[in-house]
């Protein structure tokens, strides 16, 4: 009989922790699994944990610099095509309620997000790539801010355009997207989408043409596992000098420990 993802994690915690996963960590490392997450990595994961930690084994912070393969060799942004987290399926995820971003414990990365956006941009057209069901604009004001989404999910369109309460969702990949009436933004977010994709630099670099003289890139990146990667990565990227910081941030809910990075770019 062929164990369940939400088995599995049960088991995990069993051998880890000796004890039953709380609702929230169940949830949580379920969306991880079903989204690409391999069950090594969730395994690594644990043992990384502060739970863990605390047991007397084991690191609750990862390293902060690059991480290495078992020959001490380096990752870099080649290997990301490799790396990168597949989903085959986003509408049974949203289907199945594993996509909902919208409890109080997200609150953190979409409120600045949103105040970067209202502080540099002002009163402008936003673009919202892969915006899932438009969470954000429960933090944007209707009044200063256009705003354009596009997602993958037909379902996650469909409940964008049922929530956004000034302008509208379409469906779209990162390379079909094209701008309606070749208009411009003054800023593009991609919050918690680019670690989705194969090319996130290249889709970064086609996006910025779609801006107007000034206008910012926002990207978030939650920081556990292949998002982490991708966040460091991408960190390098920047030192390196292919894109500009305007400013990064650190933005997380300790109840519910969860942790985001939101990169300013040009």
């Amino acid at each position: 009989m062929e164990l369940s993802i939400p088995d599995f994690v049960h088991g995990l915690y069993r051998v880890f922790f000796n004890r039953a996963p709380d609702e929230h960590c169940l949830r949580r490392y379920t969306q991880m699994l079903n989204a690409g997450l391999a069950p090594h990595e969730l395994v690594s994961l644990l043992l990384k944990s502060a739970e863990h930690e605390r047991l007397g084994v084991g690191r609750s912070h990862l390293s902060e610099t690059m991480p290495e393969d078992s020959a001490g060799t380096k990752v870099s942004y080649a290997d990301w095509r490799d790396l990168y987290i597949r989903v085959g399926d986003w509408d049974r995820l949203y289907r199945a309620g594993e996509c909902d971003w919208a409890g109080i414990g997200e609150l953190p990365h979409y409120a600045m997000v949103a105040g970067y956006v209202h502080k540099l941009a002002k009163e402008g057209i936003l673009l919202d790539a892969g915006c899932g069901e438009a969470t954000l604009t429960d933090y944007l004001d209707p009044q200063k801010v256009d705003y354009l989404g596009f997602d993958i999910s037909a379902i996650a369109v469909e409940r964008a355009n049922n929530r956004i309460p000034r302008g509208y969702a379409i469906e779209a990949s990162f390379d079909a997207f094209s701008p309606p009436d070749d208009i411009k933004f003054d800023a593009i977010v991609f919050n918690g989408s680019l670690q989705y994709t194969a090319t996130p630099f290249e889709i970064i670099d086609k996006y910025r043409s779609f801006l107007k003289y000034g206008g910012i890139i926002i990207v978030g990146v939650y920081q556990a596992n292949k998002d982490l990667l991708f966040g460091k990565l991408l960190q390098e990227a920047c030192n390196q000098g292919r894109y500009a910081i305007v400013d990064i941030a650190y933005a997380a809910s300790s109840s519910d420990d969860l942790a985001w990075r939101i990169f300013v770019l040009k």
